[in-house]
């Protein structure tokens, strides 16, 4: 059995090799179901007692052997349920198509169905900065905030913040525009003078007023030089 699956191993990859039509899935279901009885016999010559039939490691190497070329394991295992109609080996299929899958993936990141496309250049997986470019901000953001009045003393705004679960909070002026956003850790760095005039004239004076702004229609992925200084100066 270990024979016929090494010799349909070369074949199959010769016959893929020129081209030639001869199958992708029945040669898996071969390889696996063979090399799956190769082991029980394996098995068998040291631990007699503790083998099951030979059958049922066939089928339990036909889905490793499915689950590592496809990369899809739950495949893997309804297609042996489905063939089967028998929940017994449910445990022992689960962990050998799970391992055979972590094995396979680590030596070959692409499966037999998009190793051709990935070594052509094309990739069925886009990367993640194209995926946020689909996303528009308006799916994201919260459309409820807690605004601060520009002109309101800094007890206010300790009080607002400590009644709040939020973080940041937008400062309007007193026409309802935007003059900047505040925040927990804009509260507590200031040094003594700032907090002076903040008691003195509001928010005003401790709110940041260099803040990129986005539209409900910008992408997530879009970025600006502004945003990248304010994220850099941040996080200095």
């Amino acid at each position: 059995m270990l024979t016929l699956a090494l010799a349909k191993i070369v074949t199959s990859s010769l016959s893929l090799a020129c081209g030639a039509p001869g199958g992708v899935f029945g040669p898996i279901f071969f390889i696996g179901a063979m090399s799956g009885g190769a082991f029980a016999r394996s098995r068998r010559g040291g631990f007699p007692t503790l083998t099951g039939p030979r059958g049922s490691y066939a089928l339990v190497g036909l889905a490793a052997f499915l689950g590592a070329c496809t990369h899809a394991p739950l495949t893997a295992v309804f297609l042996l349920f489905e063939t089967t109609g028998s929940y017994e080996i449910a445990l022992p299929a689960l962990m050998t198509v799970i391992l055979a899958v972590i094995v396979a993936s680590t030596i070959e990141p692409e499966s037999i169905d998009t190793l051709g496309l990935a070594r052509a250049g094309t990739s069925l997986e886009p990367p993640r900065e194209q995926i946020m470019d689909l996303i528009p901000v308006a799916s994201a953001f919260h459309e409820t905030f807690e605004p601060i009045r520009a002109a309101a003393p800094l007890a206010e705004v300790l009080r607002i913040m400590g009644e709040s679960t939020s973080t940041h909070f937008p400062v309007l002026d007193g026409e309802g525009r935007l003059l900047g956003t505040l925040s927990l850790h804009g509260v507590s760095a200031p040094c003594s003078s700032t907090r002076r005039r903040a008691r003195r004239d509001g928010a005003a004076d401790l709110c940041d007023r260099h803040v990129p702004t986005v539209t409900p229609e910008t992408s997530l992925g879009k970025r600006s030089d502004g945003w990248r200084r304010t994220t850099a100066k941040s996080c200095r």
